[in-house]
């Protein structure tokens, strides 16, 4: 039963208010924003039209988060400050009780507001990696620190959306997969805290009961706008961008607009994407394959990076440098003692020593990505190293995210995908990538977390000429608003 019903103020048509929590409604048909109050309905103005984007979840759909009922009430979407969106929804829970779903690099990442806040600091005063208390929920670690503006809502909301109103906010990361989300609003208000936690797509169960009124990435008939090659999305709507493996054109799944152009075939990846196979206790799907570079005492180095792809467990990365591979997948910055940072670092009792840090850039690129990737995209990297085993930070844009990674043999890998192919020659290195993080192989994180380079050159082999090979690019959970996550 609605809480309150109306009229949309713009075009007369019929509108509710499902949830006590919501302020607001989206008219559907004429994008009106109604404001609901003790004097009736108020009229907000139009919002903005919505940018088309992967559809996971659409407003009016249901389903359960660990067990817990929910529907899908509405949608914000913001804008990073580079100018891409995301989106959050507004959820309603069985039994009472409201909060935020965001999606990020595999994960779903749920929060509901705390009552009564618990002291924080100001904005200012927070820097990446610090440490927050957050009352009986415990200590978190902040891993995006950013201003974001509201591009666009639908449906109902438990506040009023203005299209290019700003809002700071930080998002950390907890133990036990703890996240949460510290948003300023304009800035001149105290911050309000949303705490919870990320969840693989197996805690979550959505019900497709709305229809999606904008496009959707398909999985098949797909075609690129550059040659008009079929292309197929193993990962669907989770991907963000798709790089032709035939000529090398960057495009949005959604929009199919060109972003980029590469030269054809430049090179072909070792291990073929579309190939799948279990790996590490998990089945994985190799979707994306990027070459990255580096440049450490005035020498270029460069080194390869395969995207992996599995639904119950989200996202990784192979990492081939100077003829060693790494398994790398997010490591919570919350376990993570940086007190020693940058010379060393401690995890679950382990001591890791800087091995370099450097600016990584990404090169080319082929198949699905997560994040909106460009070629040219850097991220400062740093790479920490015990015995073979690395522990990697990726810094960016005021946003951090922490990896871990650990050397697999090529026999493993080459029996999982398939391949035949004569491995890479090992050179005499210690082993591992050399200087980068994951700023999205996560999290988020989330973290957001990927770039990767190939040599250049006809010196260079399939695998990579060596020297800073885990950077995962992209982001950490794609920003976020508070209510957003």
């Amino acid at each position: 039963m609605a809480a309150a019903q109306g009229q949309c103020p713009g075009c007369g048509s019929p509108i509710e208010f499902r949830a006590g929590s919501s302020v607001t409604a989206v008219c559907k048909y004429c994008n009106t924003t109604s404001r609901r109050s003790d004097r009736g309905i108020e009229n907000l103005g139009r919002m903005a039209d919505l940018a088309d984007t992967p559809t996971i979840v659409a407003v009016g759909d249901g389903g359960t988060i660990a067990g817990r009922g929910f529907v899908v009430l509405g949608r914000v979407q913001l804008q990073h400050d580079l100018g891409g969106v995301w989106d959050e929804w507004y959820l309603g829970f069985q039994g009472g009780g409201w909060g935020w779903l965001a999606y990020a690099q595999g994960n779903f990442y749920v929060t509901s507001k705390m009552e009564p806040a618990p002291p924080v600091p100001s904005m200012q005063q927070l820097r990446l990696e610090a440490p927050v208390q957050l009352g009986q929920a415990g200590m978190f670690r902040v891993v995006e620190l950013k201003q974001a503006k509201i591009a666009s809502a639908e449906g109902e909301l438990p506040f009023a959306p203005r299209p290019g109103q700003p809002r700071y906010y930080a998002d950390l990361v907890g133990p036990q997969a703890g996240f949460a989300t510290l948003d300023w609003g304009e800035g001149n208000t105290p911050p309000e805290v949303f705490v919870g936690r990320q969840l693989p797509e197996t805690q979550l169960a959505i019900s497709q009961r709305a229809e999606r009124v904008k496009k959707e990435v398909r999985l098949e008939g797909l075609n690129c706008p550059g040659c008009g090659a079929p292309l197929k999305l193993v990962a669907g709507n989770r991907v963000e961008r798709i790089a032709c493996i035939y000529c090398g054109t960057i495009a949005e799944t959604v929009s199919q607009q060109i972003v980029a152009r590469q030269q054809a075939a430049r090179t072909q990846p070792l291990i073929p994407l579309g190939a799948s196979g279990v790996l590490n206790d998990g089945q994985y799907t190799v979707i994306g394959f990027v070459e990255r570079s580096a440049t450490l005492d005035d020498e270029l180095f460069s080194w390869t990076e395969y995207l992996l792809f599995s639904q119950p467990i989200g996202f990784r990365w192979l990492v081939c440098d100077e003829g060693n591979w790494l398994f790398v997948e997010p490591a919570n910055l919350a376990e993570i003692d940086t007190s020693g940072f940058p010379d060393r670092v401690t995890w679950r009792g382990r001591t890791f020593h800087q091995r370099n840090q450097n600016q990584a850039r990404v090169e080319y690129v082929l198949g699905e990505f997560y994040w909106k990737v460009t070629v040219g995209e850097t991220v400062l990297a740093t790479d920490f190293q015990s015995g073979t085993d690395l522990i990697s930070r990726e810094a960016m844009q005021n946003e951090v995210s922490w990896s871990y990674a650990r050397q697999i043999p090529w026999s493993a890998i080459a029996a999982a995908f398939g391949v035949t192919a004569a491995p890479p020659p090992v050179t005499a290195s210690s082993g591992g990538a050399s200087g980068s993080g994951t700023v999205n192989a996560i999290v988020g994180l989330i973290v957001i977390l990927v770039f990767v380079l190939i040599a250049c050159g006809s010196c260079m082999s399939m695998c990579g000429g060596g020297g800073s090979g885990t950077v995962r690019g992209g982001g950490t959970t794609g920003g976020g608003w508070s209510g957003g996550k």
